[in-house]
């Protein structure tokens, strides 16, 4: 069982799909919203593991014995919504004023793509929608509050403000919802959204992880670095450096603290599905721990060739800073 790999043909289907779709978009901004759509070609490299904006409805299509043609259709939707929420933050990054002349109107056609291929499976009278209607607000709480609270300051994290954060990925929720109602299944709805909020968390600390330096830039003070703040006793979060965050992982140990409250969070994600049969979906899952055990051993490793050798010169960086 793959996957990734096991709906190839589905994913060129919808990626097609949204390629004529694009097609009719004016001549000014065309080639715009094909470079945006390059990034979601799963099949250009076989080794990507991304893609759950459109692989998510055929994982569950035999779960909840939901119609091929209809999952393809709420796989384009995702597709344009991945593309519309991906858009949108570049816009919040504060892109160039010649990137937003065309970033905006093309962002504003990607949503209209996104919401109408739900309007052709949902008519307006059916709950789905007031689904939809709750997940785009938690989706804009959470993005206001990140920025309001954690950039350009250290604020910490409770873990009621770690579920508040995770959902920036409540849009997410929307292709579960819809599969659930579709099913006759509404009650998994919550299991979804409950497992959504927490399997997001996970995420979010694998990608902070990743991406510590270039947030620690543009000062977006994430969990990790504000446990490295913390631990350094800073107090102010601009004094933070590259040598004080590695102090804080290597010698104060926080990656250890934080990827096990990670394994946590993925464990609460797979109990909420635990009761339904998705077994594409909790491979998926489960892949996270491998990933958070994997970046633990690889902290190990390294702290391991440090004591051997290098520590001196960390410790000697760390004193210089």
């Amino acid at each position: 069982m793959d996957y990734i790999h096991d709906f190839d043909s589905d994913i060129a289907y919808v990626l097609e799909e949204c390629e004529k779709r694009i097609l009719e978009y004016p001549s000014g901004i065309k080639q715009f919203a094909y470079k945006y759509l390059d990034k979601l070609h799963l099949l250009k490299d076989k080794n990507q593991s991304g893609g759950f904006c459109y692989l998510m409805p055929f994982w569950l299509m035999d779960t909840f014995g939901i119609e091929r043609r209809i999952c393809r259709n709420i796989a384009i939707g995702n597709s344009f919504a991945l593309l519309y929420f991906m858009s949108q933050d570049e816009v919040m990054d504060d892109c160039t004023q010649k990137s937003k002349v065309e970033l905006l109107p093309v962002s504003s056609l990607f949503f209209t793509e996104f919401i109408s291929s739900y309007q052709s499976t949902f008519p307006g009278e059916s709950s789905f929608w007031q689904y939809f209607d709750k997940y785009m607000k938690e989706w804009a709480g959470s993005v206001v509050w990140e920025r309001s609270n954690h950039w350009g300051q250290a604020n910490e994290y409770t873990e009621e403000d770690l579920i508040l954060l995770s959902r920036k990925a409540a849009p997410m929720k929307i292709p579960f919802a819809a599969m659930s109602i579709l099913s006759g299944n509404e009650l998994a709805v919550k299991a979804f959204s409950d497992m959504v909020d927490y399997d997001q968390i996970v995420y979010q600390m694998i990608d902070d992880w990743r991406d510590w330096k270039e947030d620690m830039e543009i000062g977006n003070y994430t969990y990790l670095l504000v446990q490295a703040v913390k631990y350094n006793n800073l107090k102010e979060a601009s004094q933070l450096n590259e040598s004080l965050v590695r102090k804080a992982v290597y010698i104060g140990g926080i990656a250890e603290e934080i990827f096990e409250l990670a394994k946590k969070y993925n464990k609460l994600s797979l109990e909420c599905i635990s009761n339904i049969d998705s077994p594409y979906l909790r491979d998926y899952i489960s892949l996270e721990e491998i990933i958070c055990d994997k970046i633990l051993t690889n902290i190990r490793e390294e702290k391991g060739i440090m004591m051997k050798g290098g520590l001196d010169s960390l410790l000697w960086s760390i004193k210089r800073s």
